[in-house]
């Protein structure tokens, strides 16, 4: 059986999504490798400038996925990062042209976490895998394309299309445009490391100049002048292209953030040590024992990072300041310098506390039970009365065996005991507190929660929906209702059942009158609030809507009938998208009470918030990888293309797609579609780079 990388339960080996907590299912090599790294991972740097990092192909209007008509069962919990909602065509292999891809894979999603942003206006271009080479395409009118590797594939390997449409997953982390469409940067000399290379995106005959060998993370300032950059010794470096040369900056660095411009770079050292590098100057150190680094405005002249469980900032040139003690995590950061983050107590959780043990006398008076004695023929008078003494021996031994269930369920009890007494760091009671960048206000104390207590924030207002219990006016839980078969689990179930929901902006506090839903989703600017209740077995429900104004909750209104509970998403601050009639799936979706289509792939699908633009995928066939690929945009919907198995999209609107692919050869033609005008860009093409965009909303 595998293990949900969110919640820990127990899932089939072919499940695409937990049945317990609805998190999307990775392709489990991906999900075990990253593990160990994204584990250490924080909230959210705002982002200041590009990260040469893929789009996490989530579903644009599945934030869940439903479960399967099995109850799910109980199991010990794994920390893991949540699953993007992606639906994999392909496991991604171990190795990419002798390169240790997965580790990869873990290394640049902990560069997501951190750093966010992608590509420009002036990015608008196609590059993707043909022939074993990289292939780019200014998509300008009768332009050919042209090969920018000469040597991707380095040494004796001679990798299949599939290999190589499996490795392109990998390489789009190094390919992409600065923002003024003026130079492509793409990795080439691929073997047992990554070379990345640049050449300009506008002169066919330029010559290609190498950044550095054995790249790991890199990013690209706003210019498109200054390269930051990790190898996969830790060491940090920034290539200026204007000079054409490199300068190290620090051995050992574990991770890094810098200014748009680039001149500016703060980074933590594997020996947990904070450091500010401005262009020109030496290093600084900040901190020293610093675990994470968790926010840091636009001119990054402000940061906020975590050293022994406390919270600080650090205004540069000035002193720090610390927060707030005992932070277990990040919840939001926002421009404004507001925040909510979760403490706990620091000490271990005993559940015992929480338990009314109503058996414990009678459970301490019982004694051990002794076999009746069974009567002697000869120690008795008479035949009568030595069966007087056989029916009192069957008495007691009814008695005996009575007593004895009892004694089983008491040595039971006194196992439940020993294991809710024991200190635990798996179970944790949270407070939510928020920060308004000078105070700090306790929200609430009583979340709780096993794999993490349950909460939704706005991205870019300070509001956040969560349950959390009374601990005040909390009813202790009786030992005698409680089961040794599920013991601590069963009893954190309950526990977390008996929290109610609430709403919290800003500082001020609002109970929810709706207390059923599983899932509910926040509005960017937190004013509104979705979730499905009266859910059937077929997980399907009534969509409430709840409106926050001036710190006011309204109460639930109806907002819709025979919603999917587990689907749903914000494209914007007004607009929720949400599906019904939902099968192998497929459902028909809705934005705002408006029908959009039928039949409608729910792994497959984005919202490019600057284009208003939403694509996504119906008639997905599961034989063929592929659908019909269709644009929604001012209330009408437009077909682009049958038979398409990948697409992207470029800032002034051109739908780039792979179609009429070959599962057999593993390749296609590539197209673009704009203003209803399509044309070809190329054939025989593998794999599809993304085009780095900062406004697709997934």
């Amino acid at each position: 059986m595998a293990v949900c990388p969110k919640c820990g339960s127990e899932i089939s080996d072919s499940a695409k999504f937990c049945p317990h907590c609805g998190s999307p299912i990775a392709p489990q090599e991906v999900v075990s490798a990253v593990n160990e790294t994204v584990n250490e991972a924080t909230a959210p740097v705002q982002e200041t400038a590009q990260t040469v990092v893929p789009p996490q192909a989530a579903p644009v209007f599945a934030a869940e996925p439903a479960p399967p008509a099995e109850a799910p069962q109980p199991a010990a919990p794994v920390p893991a990062p949540e699953a993007p909602g992606q639906k994999k065509k392909f496991p991604v292999k171990a190795l990419i042209f002798g390169l240790a891809g997965v580790a990869l894979i873990a290394l640049v999603i902990l560069a997501i976490s951190f750093f966010g942003g992608r590509g420009g206006s002036g990015a608008n271009y196609a590059m993707y895998l043909k022939d074993k080479e990289i292939f780019f395409s200014d998509l300008k009118k009768n332009a050919k394309p042209r090969q920018l590797t000469s040597r991707l594939v380095n040494g004796d390997y001679n990798p299949s299309n599939e290999d190589l449409e499996d490795a392109g997953r990998n390489l789009a982390y190094y390919t992409v445009v600065s923002k003024d469409g003026k130079t492509v940067f793409y990795p080439d000399k691929v073997d047992d490391s990554v070379s990345v290379y640049y050449k300009s995106a506008v002169k066919a005959d330029a010559e290609a100049k190498k950044i550095d060998s054995d790249v790991e993370i890199m990013r690209l300032n706003d210019a498109g002048t200054i390269v930051t950059y990790t190898k996969s010794d830790h060491t940090l470096y920034q290539y200026s292209l204007k000079s054409e040369t490199k300068d190290k900056i620090a051995s050992d660095v574990d991770r890094f953030v810098n200014t748009e411009d680039g001149s500016r770079v703060i980074f933590l050292t594997d020996d947990d040590a904070l450091y500010l590098k401005d262009a020109g100057k030496d290093k600084e150190k900040l901190a020293s024992d610093v675990t994470d680094i968790v926010s840091a405005d636009k001119s990054m002249s402000a940061i906020y990072y975590l050293k022994d469980s406390a919270l600080y900032r650090q205004v540069i040139g000035k002193d720090k300041e610390k927060i707030a003690s005992d932070v277990y995590s990040m919840v939001n950061t926002y421009d404004s310098g507001e925040m909510y983050y979760l403490r706990t107590s620091g000490k271990p959780l005993v559940l015992m506390d929480y338990v009314d043990d109503d058996m414990k006398a009678a459970d301490a008076a019982m004694v051990y039970p002794e076999y009746p004695e069974y009567p002697d023929w000869w120690d008795y008078d008479t035949d009568e009365a030595y069966d007087k003494a056989l029916e009192e021996y069957d008495e007691a031994c009814e008695e005996y065996w009575d007593y004895c269930d009892a004694w089983y369920e008491k040595e039971d009890r006194d196992e439940l005991r020993e294991a809710l007494s024991q200190p635990t760091d798996e179970f944790a009671f949270y407070t939510l507190c928020y920060f308004d960048g000078k105070t700090e206000t306790v929200i609430s104390d009583g979340l709780f929660g096993y794999y993490g207590p349950d909460y939704e924030h706005a991205d870019d207002s300070p509001a956040v929906v969560f349950s959390a219990v009374d601990k005040a006016d909390m009813k202790k839980l009786k030992l005698s209702e409680l089961d040794w078969y599920f013991s601590a689990w069963d009893f954190a179930d309950r526990l977390e059942g008996t929290a109610e929901k609430f709403v919290a902006v800003k500082g001020t506090v609002a109970p929810l009158e709706e207390n059923t839903a599983e899932r509910m989703w926040v509005s960017p600017n937190g004013t509104s609030i979705f979730y499905v209740d009266e859910v059937d077995d077929d997980y399907v429900g009534s969509l409430y809507r709840i409106t926050v104004k001036n710190g006011t909750v309204s109460k639930p209104e109806v907002y819709d009938t025979d919603v999917y509970a587990f689907y749903g998403r914000f494209l914007d601050d007004e607009q929720f998208a949400y599906v019904k009639d939902v099968k192998d799936y497929q459902g028909s979706l809705y934005i705002s009470k408006t029908k959009i289509d039928d039949d409608v792939e729910l792994y497959e699908g984005e919202y490019h918030s600057e284009l208003k633009t939403l694509l996504y995928v119906i008639d997905f066939s599961d034989s063929s990888e592929a659908g019909t690929l269709k644009m929604y945009k001012d209330g009408k919907t437009t077909k682009i293309a049958d038979d398409v198995r990948s697409f992207t999209v470029t800032p002034d609107g051109r739908v780039l797609y792979l179609h009429d692919y070959s599962l057999s050869a593993f390749k296609g033609d590539l197209s673009e579609w704009k203003d209803g005008q399509t044309g070809a860009i190329d054939d025989d093409v593998v794999f599809l780079f993304p085009v780095k965009t900062d406004d697709i909303v997934y």
